[in-house]
Parts: structure tokens; sequence; C-alpha cells
């Protein structure tokens, strides 16, 4: 997941912005991601690219109950820093 976002995330260049966007989703039985949506956010550019990276992620393998796949709610920091 780390190498995902590190390939696909881009830090908006009209931002100067620095922070932490805490995105939300929901893995479903089948492992898609649905419900993306900001908990916190800094930026409203940074908050999108944050959403817009989560929802582009390939499926997740899903949560298990009793040997049964079942939904699970995440919660995923996505930090962007300004590397000087």
């Amino acid at each position: 997941m780390m190498i995902y976002l590190a390939k696909n995330l881009k830090h908006p260049v009209c931002v100067e912005r620095e922070g932490t966007v805490i995105v939300g989703f929901t893995v479903e039985t089948d492992g898609r991601l649905t419900d993306v949506r900001t908990l916190r956010g800094v930026a409203s550019v940074l908050d999108n690219e944050a959403v817009r990276v989560v929802k582009g992620m390939p499926p997740w393998t899903p949560g298990k109950r009793l040997a049964k796949p079942v939904k699970v709610n995440y919660v995923l920091p996505v930090q962007f820093r300004i590397s000087r």
C-alpha cells in the first residue's frame, strides 16, 4: 500500500501547505473500496488528491468473520510533505 501511495500521490504544485489528510473508506466483501471520504482535511486541493488516490487503489483482501468475508471500515492517514 505504501509503495502504491508513493508512486501515485502527487503534491499539487499550487499548494505550499503540508499536512496529513485523514481518509475513511469501506472495504466491501469483494475487496472493492467504497464510501471514500475525507474525515479530516488540510486544504481542499490536498483532500481531493488523497481521495482520488485512495479511490484508484487496487482491490483489498476483505476482512473475515467466522471464515466469511465481511465489510470493514478503515481510516488511512495520507501525508503531504514538501521536499526541498
